[in-house]
């Protein structure tokens, strides 16, 4: 999650670009599959700051109901 700034984000085989800024979710299907491969990348435009949590990580700390609310929305 971009909690400050502005990324720059590379998906797919296309190259599609995109800019995104603060509260923007990205990857957030890691949290729910293990072996989740993102098919984007990530560059800061200025400086920022962002939140990473590891799948490991999640299973231990997430109530059992709180994977639904994090479904992955395209912009």
């Amino acid at each position: 999650m971009v909690l400050q700034g502005r990324l720059h984000i590379f998906c797919g085989e296309e190259g599609f670009e995109s800019d995104r800024g603060p509260w923007t979710v990205l990857g957030a299907q890691s949290l729910q599959d293990e072996h989740y491969v993102a098919d984007f990348s990530a560059t800061p435009m200025e400086r920022s700051r962002v939140l990473q949590i590891s799948y490991a990580d999640y299973q231990v700390g997430a109530p059992t109901g709180l994977p639904h609310l994090l479904a992955c929305h395209a912009y």
